[in-house]
């Protein structure tokens, strides 16, 4: 599995960097771009197909998480809400939040990759409809919309669960449950996808959008944006034309704007995965054959 190190050197390097004239929001979609030049790229999308296959899908994990009982914050979701039809139905699509899903999806081609920074190193709460922003972002890389939401739902109940419901046991899951985000927009482009989270009605009326568009960010690093110009149709909840990501990238917890991620980006290397782990060993193991070598070496006992 492909696996990303994100240096430290990078930020150091961001520092330095020019300050970027603010871009005007993207003419398509509407959502604040941020600082940077603006690169633009044909894009083939299908929003209507799109939106069916997530909002059925969230509703139907919302379903099936109430007749498990799973727990949310310490208590289960059959408690925190006895009407599971009023629980699942509440959630609603968001046209505010789809094209914030669009924009951060296409804005994971950046040179950074899955990231909840965006391309101009800010928060990614800095991308707003008419100022409408949301309170969750989940994204994943994956074949499809639809397996992104499966790797980032199912793919955490157990770790959720043994967590009673805490962010940290799967931030994904937590923020389609949540009961006080009861809109959503999600969206797919290549191989990255996205679903927002908020309480607020939308301010737009959902994108219908079917066949090729342009789709623009804003970015210090123009010649690092990766997405090449798309064509053909694409079928519902599938985007051709690139090569799938590895598995979702870690997420932000619902509250106040402040967006802080909970979880390791699983486009990182970290120590607490079972591949740090083996790395973690190998590393331990050199580190005690270099000076066993070196000091037979300078014994004599080891040709050199």
């Amino acid at each position: 599995m492909r696996k990303i190190i994100i240096a430290a050197g990078a930020a150091l390097a961001v520092l330095a960097a020019p300050v970027q004239a603010l871009a005007a929001p993207s003419q398509t979609l509407g959502v604040e771009m941020g600082n940077g030049t603006v690169v633009t790229r044909t894009v083939n999308v299908n929003t209507a197909a799109d939106r069916e296959t997530a909002l059925n899908y969230l509703k139907k994990v919302r379903a099936d998480m109430w007749d498990r009982n799973m727990p949310f914050e310490g208590t289960g979701l059959q408690q925190l809400e006895p009407d599971k039809a009023a629980y699942v139905n509440r959630l609603q699509w968001s046209g505010d939040l789809e094209r914030i899903a669009y924009q951060r999806a296409f804005e994971q081609y950046d040179a950074r990759g899955l990231s909840h920074t965006r391309p101009d190193g800010s928060s990614s709460s800095s991308a707003t409809v008419n100022g409408n922003g949301a309170w969750g972002e989940n994204l994943c890389g994956n074949f499809s919309l639809t397996g992104c939401l499966k790797a980032l739902t199912y793919g955490e109940e157990r770790g959720l669960r043994a967590a009673k419901g805490d962010f940290s046991g799967g931030g994904h899951l937590h923020n389609v449950l949540n009961p006080a985000s009861d809109y959503v927009g999600a969206a797919f482009i290549g191989k990255w996808g996205s679903t927002q989270h908020s309480s607020f009605p939308s301010s737009t009326a959902p994108l219908d959008i079917k066949g090729t568009t342009e789709f623009s960010a804003a970015t210090p690093d123009p010649g690092g944006f990766t997405f090449r110009n798309q064509g053909g149709t694409p079928k519902p909840g599938e985007q051709p034309g690139e090569q799938p990501g590895d598995k979702p990238g870690d997420t932000t917890k619902p509250g106040d704007g402040n967006y802080t991620p909970n979880v390791p980006d699983l486009s990182s290397l970290s120590s607490n995965t079972e591949a740090g782990k083996i790395i973690g060993i190998i590393f331990g193991v050199i580190s005690i054959l270099i000076p066993i070598g070196a000091w037979l070496m300078n014994s004599g006992l080891l040709p050199f």
